[in-house]
């Protein structure tokens, strides 16, 4: 027989409570799911979805395009100003591009904003700009954020 068995230090109840503890967590996960399964028909009623899409005023959807596109050029314009002081000219059509892969990477990699700023970063130091002109960047954006 295995030295773990028969030991009496408490092998056996340790790995019993690993398994009890990893199939309760994949029951729960599975509740979770149906759950959010459930809330998810039941709160997402096609009438519901009708009115409110005979409601809409296609020009609200025009001013917030506007206003959000208008976010990525300020951001832009964060690094555009810290790289212009230092002599290196980006622009502005290349800060906004990187607005806007700042903003997918951020949503698609949850990292609390640090890995698309670590594409940002890199992006930079491609075009020329030096790793202390970069990180000054980085911080006025945080910073301004």
């Amino acid at each position: 027989m295995r030295d773990d068995v028969l030991d009496g230090d408490g092998a056996i109840e340790r790995r019993t409570a690993r398994r009890a503890a990893r199939w309760f967590s994949w029951i729960f996960g599975f509740a979770m799911l149906v759950a959010v399964i459930l809330a998810g028909f039941h709160f997402s009623e096609e009438q519901e979805l009708v009115r409110i899409a005979q409601r809409a005023q296609p020009w609200w959807l025009g001013i917030a395009i506007v206003l959000q596109a208008g976010t990525y050029l300020a951001q832009g314009e964060a690094w555009r100003v810290v790289t212009r002081i230092a002599g290196v000219a980006v622009p502005w059509t290349a800060a906004f591009r990187l607005s806007l892969a700042k903003l997918f990477i951020d949503q698609a990699v949850p990292s609390a904003g640090i890995s698309g700023t670590v594409v940002v970063a890199r992006a930079l130091e491609q075009r020329g700009v030096s790793r202390a002109v970069v990180m000054a960047s980085v911080v006025v954006n945080i910073v301004s954020s």
